[in-house]
């Protein structure tokens, strides 16, 4: 079994939580490594990692920092490789802190910090890189699946008509000639796809109001749960979540996977959609939604016979991509907890020490304006106040309150765009 076979083995145990099964996957994968790849080969440290995370999540830390010293070891990491050589060294540190040595844990969390800080926000530079050439095999199956389908239609729409001009005072069948709205069905979703890879709100308020009307359409002229409403909902929830609309999205979404699974919907199809929620989910930092969503494409596309591998693998990096956020944002949170429990115990200074650790990973993690960065900014201003730094206090208070502020007013442009959009509606 080759490398990419067995990391995508070892990923899809972690999805399940089969840690086990990861481990056996991950120790195949590394002695394929070793006996394939030179020391500086950015997999053979790669594969160090899934292997230490492993026994991370396992609990075996004795083996998890061994693993984890040697895929962060300077002469043999590559520097590209930021996301995981930060959780790497979060996750020493995590375990550094547990045993009790602390400098050691502070050693490794200035690397963390060293590394992302020469990246870019995480949200941004990880968000699904490696599903871009997935997504063009998505495309062309389902315009095979979707120019199938259409056609079938149209005869059924045809034969309709007929039957339906045999009878006295005979009208247009659903208003139209089957071929007209079909094709402006096709129009408003190719129009909608075009715009909504544009940059201006202009464009992407055009995309919506173009597929919501595709939307309609589709709900109005296929039969219940057909495919191309299915296709319908998910680009609009996609545009939706572009312009803010985030539960607008999420629904669009589920219901668009429920027609698919209620219809034994092709693989790649559903996997497509999955594939679009874990990036929705991603972005809105509910990284345990995410990669649910992430492992259930992958699964899918178990199933299908249109991929190599190769792309299997694309979907595996993705994931720990994904993980490894998700992992850094758990760090952060543990943090905050230490945080906590040190300010209940009057060890002041230790505390600002951790929510200030916190709030660096949390920047990387949301950028500087999100409101648990806010939340944490309010928690060291009080800490420095019990200090009696009342000075630096009030400049973090304040930082914290124009978060808030800018929090809120994105909330209202958000509402007033939202006003004056059509009404989203999927239902006869």
């Amino acid at each position: 079994m080759s490398w990419e076979e067995n990391i995508n083995r070892g990923t899809l145990a972690l999805a399940r939580s089969d840690y086990t099964s990861a481990e056996v996957a991950f120790k195949n994968a590394l002695e394929t490594a070793q006996l394939n790849f030179h020391d500086g080969d950015d997999r053979l440290c790669q594969t160090l990692s899934f292997l230490g995370q492993t026994y991370y999540k396992l609990g075996d830390h004795e083996r998890a920092k061994d693993y984890l010293k040697l895929s962060t070891n300077s002469d043999q990491s590559s520097n590209k490789d930021t996301l995981r050589l930060a959780v790497d060294h979060l996750s020493l540190a995590q375990m550094n802190y547990i045993s009790g040595q602390a400098t050691h844990a502070h050693e490794h969390f200035n690397k963390a910090l060293s590394v992302l800080k020469t990246s870019k926000t995480l949200g941004t530079e990880y968000s699904f890189e490696a599903t871009a050439g997935l997504e063009r095999l998505f495309r062309t199956a389902a315009r095979k699946e979707t120019e199938k389908t259409n056609a079938n239609f149209r005869d059924l729409l045809l034969k309709a008509q007929k039957n339906h001009r045999r009878r006295p005072k005979a009208q247009e069948y659903f208003g139209t000639e089957p071929e007209a709205v079909l094709d402006t069905w096709q129009h408003l979703m190719d129009a909608g796809a075009s715009t909504a890879l544009r940059e201006e709100l202009d464009s992407i308020v055009c995309a919506f109001q173009n597929l919501n009307s595709a939307v309609r359409i589709a709900v109005s002229i296929f039969p219940p749960d057909h495919p191309n409403i299915a296709d319908s909902l998910t680009a609009l929830a996609i545009v939706s979540a572009r312009l803010g609309l985030e539960e607008d999205a999420d629904s669009l979404f589920r219901e668009a996977t429920r027609i698919c699974e209620d219809n034994g919907g092709e693989p790649l199809k559903l996997a497509m959609i999955k594939l679009n929620m874990s990036g929705f989910y991603s972005d809105q930092f509910d990284h345990q939604s995410a990669i649910e969503s992430l492992s259930e494409a992958a699964e899918l596309l178990q199933q299908s016979e249109s991929l190599a591998n190769n792309d299997f693998f694309n979907i595996s990096t993705t994931f720990f991509a994904l993980m490894q956020k998700a992992d850094i944002h758990r760090s952060s949170r543990e943090m905050i907890r230490q945080a906590i429990e040190l300010e209940e115990n009057d060890r002041l200074e230790q505390a600002n020490y951790y929510y200030g650790n916190s709030l660096a990973l949390l920047e990387r993690i949301f950028g500087e304006t999100h409101l648990e960065v806010a939340q944490i900014l309010r928690f060291k201003a009080n800490v420095l106040r019990k200090l009696g730094d009342k000075r630096q206090a009030d400049t973090v208070q304040a930082h914290a309150e124009d978060i808030e502020a800018e929090i809120t007013n994105r909330a209202r442009q958000v509402e007033q765009l939202k006003a004056n959009l059509p009404a989203i509606r999927y239902t006869k």
